[in-house]
């Protein structure tokens, strides 16, 4: 290794490090004004600030909720997860996890649970591939005798989320600008999904969840219809048959549905 890149690797090193470790001071020029120290750290909290624009961007609520102590509950993080990911947007994917597990966050565990869903609606817009929505037009197209073996393959952006606090309720208020509801324990399941170029998610009964967990591993109508009236319709499996088909309906003009299928062992 030559003596640029050990300099190189050294002052990267300091910057990743949160200016912990010093780089080959013999090899900088001293400044005309103040110290060296001063000089380096202008470059380290330059880096820091850079990676808060980040967590910012991704959790935009949160910072918003927070104000001045997410900028701390940030520093936190890029201590204890350095980034270690050439593309910018993989820096925050830890953050809910970090606000689940690292004290004092992980007392206010509402905090991770909306950290969990901004990232979830991010990812579902900018991690995505394109896919072509099944209509209403193509589900009328499918004849009677074809039901039975009709597969619903989900969007590739739809992530399954599971709340134990008023999240959305929290969600929706500072999305709105609206008066904060006061928090407290509410089982909740939504489904998070991208339509047209933006992030949605839609709040489903524990029997929808079921469902559409059904679908992401390639069930079958009929199997779909076997499973629901097993699990909630057990003397009545012809209101089983038509609340799936009802759903199913409106799931397809929400665009959660692709055209196509790979079909997997549940």
């Amino acid at each position: 290794m030559n003596t640029l890149q050990r300099i190189q690797q050294k002052f990267q090193s300091y910057l990743l490090n949160n200016a912990k470790k010093k780089p080959l001071t013999r090899y900088l020029s001293l400044p005309h004004q103040g110290e060296l120290d001063q000089r380096l750290m202008v470059y380290a909290n330059a880096y820091r600030y850079r990676l808060l624009e980040v967590l910012e961007k991704d959790y935009p609520l949160l910072s918003q909720w927070l104000g001045e102590e997410f900028i701390e509950i940030a520093f936190a993080y890029i201590e204890m997860y350095p980034s270690q990911h050439v593309i910018i947007i993989e820096f925050g994917q830890r953050f809910p996890e970090f606000l689940a597990q690292t004290q004092p966050y992980a007392a206010y565990p509402y905090l991770a649970e909306l950290a969990q869903l901004l990232r979830a609606l991010n990812r579902a817009v900018l991690q995505t591939p394109t896919a072509v929505c099944m209509t209403r037009a193509d589900l009328t197209a499918v004849p009677i005798s074809d039901w039975a073996d009709l597969r619903f393959a989900l969007h590739p952006s739809v992530q399954f989320l599971s709340f134990t606090w008023n999240t959305l309720a929290i969600h929706q208020a500072l999305t709105q600008k609206k008066a904060m509801p006061k928090v407290c324990s509410d089982a909740q399941k939504c489904i998070v999904w991208c339509k047209q170029l933006q992030g949605y998610y839609l709040v489903v009964t524990e029997r929808e969840y079921f469902v559409m967990q059904a679908c992401q591993h390639a069930l079958c109508f009929s199997e779909l219809c076997n499973r629901v009236t097993e699990r909630y319709f057990v003397s009545d499996p012809d209101a089983a048959t038509l609340w799936i088909a009802q759903f199913l309906s409106r799931v397809v003009d929400e665009q959660l549905f692709v055209t196509t299928t790979e079909v997997t062992t549940w």
